[in-house]
């Protein structure tokens, strides 16, 4: 006979109240100190954020955050406001039953992921620092992906580099934004035939305008439908290969090139 005076279900039903009040007591003091005032058209994005967090579809979460910077959301924004709201959201999910315990594991990681993606600004410097040396990753306004254009600037952001994204910009903006700028090197994605007239126009203004030219590298799902793509659009390199990419620019030594050997990015995009 169990010396227990409760029930085992009676029991488990306690348990679950107290890890459901103590839940609710942590996320009370988090959303007290992350919490931020957040718009009517932010509140939307971060709903859509969190959506997409556990969405089993990965391009929905670079979609979502491709849109907020294509609406002018800055990086500092996104890891300062909206992870930390999307973190306090997901858990308050958890608590109402809303969400289940795996759903918030699988949001947290894909927020970790993301920060990674981004460049954590509060991580103290590791073996690889900055060195100095920017790229500008585009994906034009008649493209619609954002993924692989994610994966690859996480990627280059490893080996030491600073990674600017352009997302949903016009040629014009583009154009003003390297008109003036020292970049090592200039992505732009493009996933299909139709948007290689584009690309080639967006090649001509940046390498026109630019006052320090830097190599344009086209990549994306077009790279294996056209074999005169470098031709078409006018691109220094055109590639799938993150190595290949660095190799041709000069921005990484051969033995941190070498960990980039599979397609990503500028690259490839899943969508």
């Amino acid at each position: 006979m169990s010396d227990d005076p409760l029930p085992l279900g009676r029991r488990s039903s306690l348990e679950r109240n107290d890890v459901r009040q103590l839940a609710a007591h942590v996320l009370s003091v988090l959303a007290t100190e992350a919490k931020s005032s957040l718009d009517d058209l932010q509140e939307r994005s971060l709903k859509e954020f969190c959506d997409a967090l556990i969405h089993p579809d990965d391009r929905r979460r670079y979609d979502v955050i491709g849109g907020m910077v294509a609406a002018g959301v800055t990086t500092e924004e996104i890891l300062e406001r909206f992870v930390p709201n999307a973190a306090r959201r997901l858990g308050e999910h958890w608590v109402d039953d809303t969400l289940s315990f795996a759903e918030v594991s699988v949001g947290a990681a894909r927020l970790q992921e993301v920060v990674r993606a981004f460049g954590n600004p509060y991580e103290k410097p590791g073996a690889l620092v900055p060195l100095g040396r920017s790229v500008l990753m585009i994906v034009p306004d008649f493209e619609k992906h954002t993924l692989g254009p994610f994966l690859a600037a996480s990627q280059f952001r490893r080996y030491g580099l600073w990674v600017q994204m352009a997302i949903g910009l016009t040629q014009d903006e583009i154009v003003d934004q390297v008109a003036e700028s020292r970049f090592s090197m200039i992505g732009i994605s493009c996933s299909n035939r139709r948007g290689i007239e584009g690309v080639a126009r967006l090649v001509d203004g940046v390498q026109t305008n630019s006052a320090f030219p830097a190599p344009v590298v086209v990549g994306g799902n077009v790279v294996m439908q056209e074999q005169e793509l470098k031709a078409l659009t006018g691109a220094d390199l055109v590639t799938i290969h993150p190595r290949e990419a660095l190799d041709f620019c000069q921005l990484a030594p051969p033995s941190k090139a070498a960990a980039l050997d599979e397609p990503s990015g500028i690259l490839t995009d899943r969508s």
